[in-house]
């Protein structure tokens, strides 16, 4: 292949700016959820834990570090719900030996309105800085705005006017304002084959003149034998000095005969051709499981190997490990090396910068614990037995202390409650039985615990 050599410089950005694209699902299997994710960022261990309510709606994350052998708390962000809408969001820093709220959002929803409030602490004293508030007019028309707290006043930062034909999108327009003066204005125009695929995306910006001046646009091909599958996106760039559309870069897209994508080229346009960017292939097992992702670039004229991104995963396929290393043609392989790895899990989008992910699971319906008193609290433990992180649901305010004692009756855990959910790490205390002890000032509950 006639490729031309790209400086080194380019194929390392190209390759962190890309892998984004490779994003994979980790589905939850027999309500098995991760509960936990260990990450190896350069010299540091992080540790982030999640709970979940028994709709498997996602209610606490926690975030520590190791420091001398010990994990030490970090941040934390908590979910409320209102059967399933979200009402709040409360996001706390470690400060001082307890959490301490920074950030919240708040939510409210009507018939045909949605708002999100969103604050920040300076101690107990808190501050909304910006508010989203999202209208559903008649005719298929929704407007978003987005406001700035100056001075105690609300300014218009920016507002997006969406149209719908059937369900989906024709265009929206958008405004930003500074100081309640219009600063910018661009338009993107959607349009779809005869049975409803996505097929053109184009961005308009409003001249001073106020004629709308191309920009960009986006086409999208499929493969005629499988009309669902991509076969490539492609983007054009408007020249304005001879009133044309002219070719900017694409993806094409290979799959398999189970229809999962094996292979993705980025390509540029030089003038005259094309000329390939970067590669990914795929490897799966054969339940369509993610095993391997290979980068690959155009270095003297053929493709070379530059990096994997390596799923691990248990017999029942669910992923235990991903790590990234170098899979290079002109140096060492299998050292491990530092990016961006995107995958799906529980339902979510994750993103995080790492050399390693290694990845826990738990039942978090089946082994939970539920006790209702005669003062109608009601108090979830899970998982139960557990090999590391203990999760208290508690549904009770008037909770405020938690103790984990030996069936000997010695206290050798206990903190309060600083929300209504709370993580133990108890992967440190020896196999077996223990006793969970909640306190307020009018009830105590217990419930025996099995450490694994």
């Amino acid at each position: 292949m006639g490729y031309p050599a790209m400086k080194f410089s380019h194929v390392l950005l190209l390759f962190f700016v890309f892998l984004l694209n490779g994003i994979f699902s980790l589905p939850a299997k027999n309500k098995l959820y991760v509960t936990e994710m260990q990450i190896s960022k350069n010299d540091s261990l992080f540790k982030i834990n999640y709970l979940y309510n028994s709709l498997a709606q996602k209610v606490l994350e926690t975030k520590t570090f190791q420091q001398n052998n010990s994990w030490q708390n970090l941040a934390q962000t908590e979910w409320f719900y209102d059967d399933t809408f979200v009402t709040k969001q409360l996001i706390r820093s470690w400060q001082d030996n307890e959490w301490k709220i920074t950030q919240s959002i708040e939510y409210s929803s009507s018939a045909n309105t949605h708002t999100q409030i969103f604050a920040i602490y300076t101690g107990l004293d808190k501050r909304e800085v910006r508010k989203l508030h999202k209208v559903y007019l008649a005719n298929n028309h929704f407007v978003t705005s987005t406001y700035l707290n100056v001075q105690s006043n609300w300014k218009l930062g920016s507002e997006s006017h969406t149209y719908l034909t059937n369900s989906v999108v024709d265009s929206s327009i958008i405004s930003v304002f500074d100081q309640d003066t219009l600063v910018q204005k661009q338009k993107f125009v959607y349009s779809y084959y005869p049975d409803g695929r996505l097929h053109n995306h184009m961005n308009q910006k409003l001249s001073e003149s106020g004629d709308w001046v191309n920009e960009n646009k986006t086409t999208w091909s499929y493969n005629p034998l499988r009309p669902d599958l991509i076969s490539s996106q492609k983007r054009y760039k408007w020249q304005v000095s001879n009133n044309i559309w002219i070719q900017d870069a694409k993806t094409t897209y290979e799959y398999d005969s189970s229809e999962n994508k094996t292979e993705e080229i980025f390509w540029y346009w030089n003038t005259v051709s094309w000329f390939p960017v970067l590669r990914y292939t795929y490897a799966l097992d054969e339940s369509g499981s993610l095993q391997k992702m290979l980068t690959t670039v155009p270095i003297y004229r053929d493709w070379r190997n530059f990096a994997s991104v390596i799923y691990t995963a248990s017999a029942d396929s669910l992923t235990q490990s991903i790590e990234a290393v170098y899979d290079f043609w002109g140096g060492k392989t299998g050292q491990l090396i530092q990016t961006d790895i995107a995958f799906r899990f529980n339902n979510e989008l994750i993103i995080e910068k790492a050399k390693v992910i290694t990845l826990k699971y738990e039942p978090y319906i089946d082994s939970a614990i539920t006790e209702k008193s005669t003062l109608n609290s009601l108090l979830v433990v899970y998982p139960n037995p557990t090999s590391g992180i203990l999760y208290i649901q508690n549904f009770n305010t008037s909770f405020s202390q938690w103790e984990i004692l030996t069936l000997r009756g010695e206290v050798i855990r206990k903190s309060h409650f600083s929300s209504l959910s709370a993580a133990l790490d108890i992967a440190d205390l020896p196999t077996g039985m223990y006793l969970l002890r909640v306190l307020s000032g009018k009830e105590l509950r217990s419930i025996k615990i099995v450490k694994r």
